[in-house]
């Protein structure tokens, strides 16, 4: 018997960017704490299971892990838990960004995906901006075609010109979008990138935490 295929999505980037936002928006429900602060809400990754279109999908939000100085033992802990999470593999990453300056600091969050995942890992990241509403009249499509930022710029091309807003599209498409992407790969396994203890490759899913 065929086993049945569930979508895996790592939602990735910068702390405050709306990551917990954008996974309950793909939910359909407030699973993740999601709330405005000066400081880092998420402070470990979680998973959720969703259900789209007769298919199960697994989101999972991640904690601080993209901080470019983030190499503390406790950082560490995180990817591997955020792996464990994901197993055996995610299909994609969503790299949440919010639109505005696309800062030194969010260029180096960005590259913290290589350091995790490894280099082809841009192949399987899908950007997403959120704060769509400072868009006004203009599409997405303009945004980036007009943006004076390399980094951004080069970012996008890297991702395969994979951009998309939370508040532009609805879920619907952007699930269709994202599954017709993934079955068109195999799910991406970044374990041996780290280095990481026998136990990561076990296919155990991490109790879930308490929302």
């Amino acid at each position: 018997l065929t086993e049945p295929w569930e979508m895996r999505l790592i939602l990735a980037g910068k702390a405050g960017e709306g990551k917990s936002a954008t996974g309950n928006t793909l939910l359909g429900e407030c699973v993740f704490e999601s709330k405005l602060s000066s400081q880092p809400v998420t402070v470990s990754c979680a998973s959720a299971q969703g259900h789209w279109d007769g298919e199960d999908f697994t989101v999972v939000d991640t904690a601080d892990i993209f901080n470019p100085g983030g190499d503390s033992s406790e950082v560490h802990q995180e990817i591997i838990r955020c792996i464990r999470l994901s197993t055996p593999g995610p299909h994609a990453l969503l790299l949440v960004t919010q639109l505005g300056p696309f800062t030194q600091e969010k260029a180096k969050a960005a590259e913290r995906l290589q350091d995790i995942f490894g280099a082809d890992v841009f192949r399987h990241t899908i950007i997403i901006f959120t704060r769509a509403e400072e868009l006004g009249e203009r599409s997405l499509h303009d945004y980036v075609s007009c943006t004076h930022n390399k980094a951004l710029r080069e970012l996008i091309e890297r991702c395969g010109n994979s951009a998309q807003t939370t508040a532009q599209q609805k879920k619907t498409f952007l699930m269709s979008h994202w599954a017709s992407l993934c079955l068109q790969q195999c799910p991406y396994s970044c374990v041996q990138t780290l280095g990481a203890p026998p136990g990561v490759h076990t296919h155990r899913r991490d109790p879930q935490v308490p929302v």
